[in-house]
């Protein structure tokens, strides 16, 4: 037979064996599956020994352009994943101390690199972005923290970042004083939110009852008596 018949037979064979391949090609690999799970201690103790032989030898395993194998790797395990996690979960389930062992190993071996991917992975939780940015906030303004807990139900986060600078040093939306801490002052019966008071203007509202009535009158008392202490110099510088 010369050469040329013989590579056009073996073309035929391969091409009959692609095609055999590519009608069963879900029973070859379910046949290959259950071969290995049933003998899988086997086919890893062989690897193992193997790997361990070549070490000794000094042979390295065969090189390549990493970008390209890991690039394929990961092709591979996105267009495979459901059937990756199920083998791999049922293997874990078979054996679970090798599986605990293997993971611990794992760990410490990546371990500033998983702990840096749950902290990234964490921080696009815009839970945790908001967290984080209060934590922030109350390191920065300590006293602040008291005062939104109190009344974070009377007024919005946004409200609050925006009055801190007036809260900390002022000025009193009554008399004007500064260099204090503000007060938050609402209404007893709607609990809304009203302004910023100083210690003495909160308390003398909270005395008057927050009653215009009451202030008016205490108005005229003052006015009244101011008038009368203007009369009395009057009298005495006239004598």
């Amino acid at each position: 037979m010369d050469e040329e018949k013989r590579d056009s037979l073996r073309e035929e064979a391969r091409a009959k064996e692609r095609a055999y391949y590519a009608e069963h090609r879900e029973k070859i690999r379910a046949r290959k599956r259950a071969k290995v799970r049933a003998n899988h201690d086997k086919y890893l103790a062989y690897w193992r020994a193997r790997r361990e032989r070549n070490r000794a030898l000094g042979l390295k395993p065969k090189q390549g352009d990493p970008e390209k194998r890991k690039a394929y790797y990961k092709a591979y395990y996105k267009e495979h994943r459901d059937r990756i996690r199920a083998a791999r979960k049922l293997a874990d389930a078979q054996h679970p101390e090798r599986a605990t062992a293997q993971h611990a190993r794992y760990y410490e071996k990546n371990r500033e690199r998983l702990i840096q991917y749950e902290r990234d992975k964490r921080g696009q939780d815009p839970f945790v972005r908001e967290y984080r940015e209060r934590r922030d906030f109350f390191k920065q303004h300590p006293r602040i923290r008291r005062i939104w807990w109190i009344f974070r139900s009377m007024i919005s986060w946004e409200k609050l970042t925006e009055l801190t600078p007036q809260i900390e040093n002022g000025p009193c939306d009554i008399c004007g004083i500064t260099d204090q801490l503000m007060r938050f002052d609402h209404d007893h019966k709607t609990l809304k939110f009203r302004g910023l008071l100083c210690h003495g203007c909160n308390v003398a509202l909270g005395h008057f009852a927050d009653d215009p009535a009451i202030l008016q009158k205490a108005l005229a008392y003052l006015q009244r008596a101011a008038a009368i202490e203007g009369a009395e110099s009057d009298v005495t510088v006239t004598d």
